[in-house]
C-alpha cells in the first residue's frame, strides 16, 4: 500500500503552522482571529488567512502600500515583476505578487488603498514545520528586499524610460 505524499490541509495544520512561526518569531498567537473553521491576522511582519472551504493557509508579505494604484495602471510593470517571479523564483521565495486589501488591515477611519505583496501558498500537510518556517522567513525577507530595493529599481527604470508621465505625476503630487 503507497501512501500519498501530502494530505489536504486542515485548521489543526495550519494553525500549527501559525503556532510554529510565532514562536519562531517570539509573537503572540493573539493577533490571530480564529473562529475554529479560519482564522487571519498579522504576526511576525507577514499575514495570514486560512479558510476551511478552500484548505490553502495564505502567507502575504507587505512589499509596497502605495504602490497597487499605480502597478493597476501601468500593466507592464506589474507583467516584469510577475515574470520576474516566475523566473527567478529565488528572488520571491517562491511566492507571487499579489495585489490585495487584505480585510483585516482595512480601517474604520481611512479606507486602504489595495497594496502589494508576495504571496505563498500552503496547501498540504507534507511540508515539515522547519522547513514552513524557512519559507515564512523567506517570504519575509523577500518582501523587504523587494520593498526597499527591487521595485524601486523597477520603478526608477520605468519612469527613466517614461519622462513625460514622470512629469505628469511629479506635477499632480
Amino acid at each position: 500500500m503507497t501512501l500519498p505524499l501530502s494530505s489536504t490541509l486542515t485548521h489543526g495544520d495550519a494553525y500549527r503552522y501559525v503556532a510554529a512561526w510565532a514562536a519562531f518569531d517570539h509573537d503572540s498567537l493573539a493577533h490571530i482571529s480564529d473562529n475554529g473553521k479560519e482564522f487571519f491576522g498579522t504576526m511576525g511582519g507577514i499575514d495570514f488567512q486560512y479558510a476551511e472551504s478552500d484548505h490553502i493557509l495564505h502567507v502575504w508579505g507587505l512589499i509596497m502600500p502605495g504602490a497597487a494604484p499605480f502597478l493597476t495602471t501601468k500593466a507592464e510593470i506589474k507583467q516584469q515583476i510577475d515574470q520576474t517571479a516566475h523566473d527567478h523564483p529565488e528572488e520571491t521565495a517562491g511566492a507571487v505578487f499579489d495585489i490585495r486589501t487584505l480585510p483585516w488591515n482595512k480601517q474604520s477611519i481611512a479606507k486602504l488603498e489595495p497594496r502589494l505583496y508576495l504571496r505563498l501558498d500552503l496547501a498540504d500537510t507534507s511540508i515539515p514545520t522547519d522547513q514552513a518556517m524557512k519559507r515564512f522567513k523567506n517570504l519575509r525577507d523577500a518582501a523587504y528586499v523587494w520593498h526597499r530595493q527591487k521595485m524601486l529599481e523597477i520603478l526608477n527604470d520605468w519612469w527613466a524610460k517614461h519622462p513625460e508621465a514622470a512629469k505628469k505625476y511629479s506635477s499632480a503630487n
